[in-house]
């Protein structure tokens, strides 16, 4: 017989070889990459929320203290994330708060006002990866000052 016309041996068990060694790979760099995606997702939404939540606590008139202040953001803030009001994750905080009518430009009607929200979440990855997570989740944080002329 000529090498031409011999049969192929069957590579069956090499491409399943193969194959069983790649998967794992495969689905690492897919489960990395949904994560990616949904830690970018919630970073923003995060930021979105503290911004807006200091920027509600500054414009609002009914808000007089720090107190209120931090209700007010809280629930702000828990309401992007789809939670009830008083949710106990993303944490919220207020930093500073002050009303003053003797700034510059304030007057009795229209108080500075002056707010700092600081909020934080922790995500959960589908993977624990080493390095970059701690058991599987990783820390994320915002905060967000907003001052205005309330009444204005």
């Amino acid at each position: 017989m000529s090498p031409d016309t011999r049969p192929r041996p069957r590579s069956r068990g090499q491409s399943l070889a193969e194959f069983a060694l790649v998967v794992p790979i495969l689905f690492t760099l897919l489960g990395a990459t949904l994560d990616f995606g949904r830690v970018y997702e919630t970073r923003v939404k995060l930021e979105a929320a503290t911004r807006d939540a200091a920027e509600y606590v500054a414009t609002d008139v009914t808000v007089t203290s720090q107190a209120l202040a931090l209700t007010r953001a809280k629930s702000v803030v828990c309401a992007q994330f789809g939670q009830a009001a008083t949710c106990t994750s993303p944490g919220v905080t207020i930093v500073s708060y002050s009303s003053s009518t003797t700034a510059p430009g304030a007057t009795a009607q229209n108080p500075l006002v002056k707010v700092k929200v600081a909020s934080s979440f922790t995500f959960q990855t589908f993977l624990p990866y080493p390095f970059l997570t701690t058991n599987g989740s990783t820390p994320l944080s915002s905060s967000a000052e907003y001052a205005i002329l309330r009444g204005r």
